[in-house]
């Protein structure tokens, strides 16, 4: 096994990547491009169970309890899972279909629960169960960007096994295994470089870091880094969305006692004993182990000794202190147990696009940044997904994608097991360049994609205007007769060959359902795959229509008259230049 920095992971890794519920595979040339389609019956439950959520392994009580984040004080869990197999559990991890693992301290077992089985409160059998030396008293489970499943024991070492391994019910021998420093850990972490992060509970009292080629084998290395000083039975490392390194110290003694202590990326390249850039104390800790981050960058920890989860805001953690937390779920009615484990169900985010933009033509990289992101993961531009083997994991909070062509300017999205992330300024990225149009259909690019043209055909009548398709990145030609000519673009109709008042003067793209608008010199408007919300056809004008351009905010259009004068429909009207002194009439409009 190789884990190179950064994992590319192509359509033949993610086919190891275990179940993804059902596979799309479509035949384009000789390329076989895999999507992720959630099976409706993991669709449905999703919906069911409400986003987002925590889930939480109980120790004492043996069960894993869900909560929306929402929740605080005396809170019923949404769903609690009382499966016979759960037995002390610890540490958990989402894979990336979005099941659920559940590493079993006192069995040394670790289950999987689907997302159907979660849905709900029951007993269900495990969709798998992984026994064996391998996974002996379990505290806790990490999946790398291959999908690989490592395991912690207290009692052994770090147990490495392939998605194929883990497909069904069984005790396999582990692909790797490390030992050494890494014995007796409760907790690992992987970096966005790939290293792998342990905490040396009750060994040494260190958090040790291994490098990619240290862990491609079995073996006992020396860890590249060990980080020693300031930690009292250190647990369950996490890293935050800046690649910051969170440890928990568990124990209720020691002169480091119920801390959240964290280490800049700058502090884990070399061993010492730094000193923490920030230390979280006080009363909302009580046996802290298991935190997560939630995609507003919330850490939300399970207190082990007082049965509580505490959350702290993002702005609590940035400096030293004993903050209070902003919510913490307590009481009778919360069914926690010795809480020793959580995980959080969220859609994922995308926090922006670098760089914002670049040449229709597509085929370069960006870096999408966000949260919730793992190797499965499907980067969207507007309604293009990128191919699998152009998409690059790099961590959970950045993901490189080779942009596919296209035009004017979309939302890049994010999806994946819990859904599709919401859209924001933050996430727009505008593709560079335009066409020139003559009016013999003759094309020229610049900096965008060249599809055709009708350019040497006969035509009926010239040509007199150029629309982008914002949903394949393709155009089309309209000419004064109303024919429209696609490249690389769907054909939805025209006027070609119909009786026409006026002639057609110029065409606009639907940014909302992907069809066009043409308009005639009258202002009269002929729509296809695209709503009507009117038109100056019928009504007198000072002076004839010259163009036409969609708002891509209300999916509606504004007319312009060679005079300056705007005619909106369903869209806003902003002021015109109608009844002002022009020097030369108006011939064009563009949405800006």
């Amino acid at each position: 096994m190789v884990i190179p920095t950064r994992q590319t992971v192509n359509a033949f890794q993610w086919a190891r990547l275990g179940r993804i519920g059902a596979a799309l595979a479509v035949v384009v040339g000789t390329l076989v491009v895999v999507a992720m389609v959630a099976t409706s019956a993991e669709a449905t439950t999703a919906t069911q169970r409400g986003l987002p959520a925590i889930f939480v392994a109980n120790y004492n009580s043996s069960t894993v309890t869900s909560y929306p984040l929402s929740a605080s004080g005396d809170a019923s869990p949404s769903v609690t899972d009382t499966s016979g197999s759960l037995n002390s559990p610890s540490g958990e991890a989402f894979d990336s279909a979005g099941d659920l693992w559940v590493a079993n301290f006192a069995s040394g077992q670790i289950d999987e629960f689907t997302p159907s089985q979660l849905a709900s409160s029951g007993a269900p059998a495990p969709a798998v169960t992984i026994s064996g030396s391998g996974v002996s008293s379990a505290s806790d489970v990490a999946f790398d960007a291959f999908g690989d499943l490592w395991v912690t024991s207290y009692s052994g070492p770090v147990t490495e096994f392939t998605p194929s391994q883990i497909v069904a019910s069984g005790s396999p021998t582990p692909t790797v295994t490390i030992s050494g420093s890494a014995d007796h850990a409760w907790g690992l972490a992987f970096d966005a470089a790939g290293d792998l992060w342990v905490s040396g509970y009750d060994h040494a009292n260190a958090v040790y870091g291994y490098l990619p080629s240290q862990i491609a084998a079995s073996g006992s290395p020396t860890p590249h880094v060990t980080l020693s000083g300031s930690f009292d039975s250190p647990v369950f490392p996490v890293f935050d969305r800046n690649g910051d390194l969170w440890v928990e110290n568990y124990r209720t003694s020691g002169s480091w006692a119920d801390t959240l202590v964290e280490f800049t990326p700058g502090q884990l390249v070399s061993s010492g004993t730094p000193t923490p850039a920030v230390t979280i104390s006080g009363g909302g800790l009580d046996g802290p182990g298991g935190a997560a981050f939630d995609s507003a960058g919330d850490l939300w920890v399970p207190n082990w000794y007082d049965s509580t989860v505490t959350e702290y805001a993002s702005s609590q953690l940035r400096a030293s202190g004993s903050p209070t937390p902003i919510a913490t779920i307590s009481g009778a009615h919360t069914g926690l147990g010795a809480p020793d484990g959580l995980v959080i169900w969220e859609p994922p985010t995308v926090t922006a696009v670098l760089p914002h933009g670049g040449p229709g033509s597509g085929g370069y990289t960006v870096t999408v940044t966000g949260t919730g992101f793992t190797p499965m993961s499907v980067v969207n531009f507007g309604g293009t997904p990128v191919f699998s083997y152009q998409t690059t994991y790099v961590s959970p909070f950045e993901l490189q994608a080779v942009v596919p062509r296209g035009s004017g300017t979309v939302d890049v999205t994010v999806s994946g097991y819990a859904g599709t992330s919401a859209t924001t300024p933050a996430d727009r990225f505008s593709y560079i360049g335009y066409w020139e149009v003559a009016s013999d259909g003759g094309i020229f690019s610049f900096q965008a994609p060249f599809d055709g043209s009708m350019g040497g055909s006969p035509l009926n009548k010239p040509i007199v205007g150029i629309a982008a398709d914002p949903l394949t990145g393709g155009y089309w030609e309209v000419a004064s007769d109303g024919g429209i000519f696609s490249f690389h673009a769907p054909f939805y109709g025209s006027m070609g060959g119909s009786p026409l008042n006026k002639p057609i003067v110029g065409i606009a793209a639907d940014p909302l359902t992907g069809g066009y608008w043409e308009v005639a010199s009258d202002g009269g408007i002929f729509s296809f795959h695209a709503p009507f919300y009117g038109s100056m056809g019928g009504s007198p004008l000072n002076k004839p229509i010259v163009g036409i351009a969609a708002d891509p905010l209300t999916g509606g259009y504004w007319e312009v008259a060679s005079d300056g004068g705007i005619f909106s429909f369903h869209a806003p009207f902003y002021g015109s230049m109608g009844g002002s002194p022009l020097n030369e009439p108006i011939v064009g409009i563009a949405e800006g």
